[in-house]
């Protein structure tokens, strides 16, 4: 691998590392307010859900934070990019119940 090439997978590698920095983690509190709302949620799946999350939006754009975005807003993106990010039906399950377990903002 030349010098040039390894270089700039190094500085990707680093910007998509300090953007899922910036992203919160779930915690049990997150997990507790999931599984209230969908029974059998766990902190895996949401833990799952925001590596999808870190890993097929940070490619096009920027990670936008949860609390960014209601949760009508926060579902209607996902409607609109779900397909462009090929999420398969059950990764955005996973996304959309991480980003509205962690959002800490009330709608």
């Amino acid at each position: 691998m030349t010098g040039r090439r390894l270089a700039t997978l190094a500085a990707a590698a680093f910007i998509l590392g300090a953007g899922c920095a910036s992203l919160p983690r779930p915690t049990a509190e997150t997990a507790a307010r999931a599984q209230a709302r969908w029974p059998g949620s766990s902190l895996a799946e949401l833990e799952q859900g925001r590596a999808v999350f870190a890993q097929r939006c940070s490619g096009c754009h920027s990670l936008p934070l949860p609390d960014s975005r209601s949760e009508k807003q926060w579902k209607a993106v996902l409607d609109e990019m779900g397909e462009e990010a090929k999420l398969t039906p059950s990764e955005r399950v996973l996304v959309e119940r991480f980003l509205l377990s962690v959002r800490t903002r009330a709608d």
